[in-house]
């Protein structure tokens, strides 16, 4: 607690606000549309497969949602197209070096952050590991992380940034594939190699 104290002490003591000198108008049926849509589709996709959903991905619960979804999203993309000030511009995407890199980050978010949140519960609910020895093994990712993460900036300012962004995604993917079910375990099946 003490250290996201400081952190949030330091971040107020350090920041600097950055204001544009021209003021815009807010989008309502942008701010409407985009928080409706979102808020259902999340909704259908935490639940689709929660214990109390006895109908599943099919149910009505999750169908309307996913319907409420694509009613309210459609007007986001109809209104914000045009838009003279939009809530998000997507206009951004036009360029292909911006689409690319957000489809690109999109597909790693899926692949990391779900690795994340499931390998720690395969490894304890499946091979038997502790809290303590799951966490153990993300450490060195985290390490890692920590570590490369500054180098890669300062590669990136002075070479091309597609080169660290493929050679790290390349890692991630090799990293994922050695993570195969059976792998993880000993000779015998259990997680100690006994």
């Amino acid at each position: 607690v003490r250290i996201g104290l400081g952190g949030v002490a330091a971040g107020l003591a350090r920041r600097r606000e950055c204001r544009s000198a021209e003021r815009q108008p807010f989008d309502p049926v942008g701010f409407a549309s985009l928080g409706i849509g979102l808020a259902a589709l999340v909704l259908a996709l935490s639940n689709g497969n929660s214990a109390w959903n006895t109908g599943g991905w099919t149910s009505r619960f999750i169908l309307t949602c996913v319907a409420v979804a694509i009613v309210a999203g459609t007007p986001f993309l109809v209104v914000e197209l045009p838009a003279r000030h939009p809530l998000i511009q997507l206009g951004l995407l036009r360029s292909r070096n911006f689409a690319v890199s957000n489809i690109v980050l999109f597909i790693f978010g899926l692949g990391m952050f779900g690795s994340n949140f499931l390998l720690p519960i395969y490894l304890q609910d499946s091979l038997g590991y502790t809290p303590l020895q799951a966490g153990m093994i993300f450490l060195p990712v985290g390490l890692l992380q920590g570590i490369t993460a500054p180098l890669a900036g300062l590669f990136s300012d002075r070479f091309d940034a597609r080169l660290p962004a493929a050679l790290g995604l390349g890692l991630g993917s090799a990293a994922f594939i050695r993570y195969q079910p059976g792998r993880l375990t000993g000779t015998n099946g259990s997680p100690h190699g006994g």
